[in-house]
Order: C-alpha cells, then sequence, then structure tokens
C-alpha cells in the first residue's frame, strides 16, 4: 500500500467506490478541493482518497446584555451579508458555526437566519 497525489485520472475509480459503498454525501468537485491524496494497494488500483475543502469557522463575540433580544438577533442579521461577501470573494463556499450548550435557545435563532443544524456528528483536529 502506499499513498500518492490524486490524479485526475482517478476520478472514475473514485466515483464507483462513491456510488458503490451508498456515501450520502456528493462527490466532490475535486478541482475545488486543496489537498488530495490516494491509497493504492499493491496492485496500484486506488482504494482510499482524502480531500480537504476550504471552509470557515464562524466566531462571534457579542454583549449579550446590549440592546433587547431583537436588536441583537438585527446585529446578527446585518453581519451575514459582509461576512458572506468576504468568504465568497476568497473562494470560500461553506462556514460553520460552533453553538456552545450555555445557549440552546440560540438554535432556533439560527435558524430563522438560514442555518441548518449538522445531522451527523462532528469531529475536529488542529494542525500540529
Amino acid at each position: 500500500m502506499r499513498i500518492r497525489e490524486f490524479r485526475k485520472a482517478d476520478v472514475p475509480q473514485l466515483r464507483r467506490i462513491h456510488k458503490e459503498r451508498g456515501y450520502c454525501f456528493k462527490f466532490p468537485e475535486t478541482k475545488e478541493l486543496i489537498a488530495k491524496f490516494n491509497v493504492e494497494g499493491d496492485d496500484g488500483c486506488v482504494v482510499g482518497f482524502a480531500g480537504a475543502e476550504q471552509i470557515a469557522q464562524i466566531v462571534g463575540i457579542f454583549d449579550s446584555e446590549w440592546g433587547s433580544p431583537h436588536q441583537r438577533l438585527e446585529a446578527i442579521r446585518l453581519l451575514h451579508e459582509p461576512v458572506q461577501k468576504a468568504l465568497r470573494k476568497k473562494g470560500i463556499k461553506g462556514y460553520y458555526i460552533w453553538l456552545d450548550p450555555k445557549w440552546p435557545k440560540f438554535v432556533k435563532r439560527l435558524k430563522q437566519l438560514g442555518w441548518a443544524e449538522a445531522v451527523w456528528r462532528c469531529f475536529f483536529k488542529e494542525s500540529e
């Protein structure tokens, strides 16, 4: 087994694996990935792939004692457009927010602003 960089010619094999294994996520746009590697078996066939999308993590800091709940939500809503615009300029299509468990009511507010709650479990790793 060996690791090697992804090649465009690997797409048919990876699409086959993706389809046969029934992954419930869309096959990635490989040209948009910022890191792409394959695992080859001893026979030279591609048996695995890992790629990285460029995404953003949204960080928010707000004074929960300022104004009314409506004013605070409006302030957050107003931030959406300039942040989205800046991310699109950088080619970033996806972004996430990690909601502190001590703010459970904020889930409803995020959904009102168009956010979707993740179904899959999430794990993270910081670069070493």
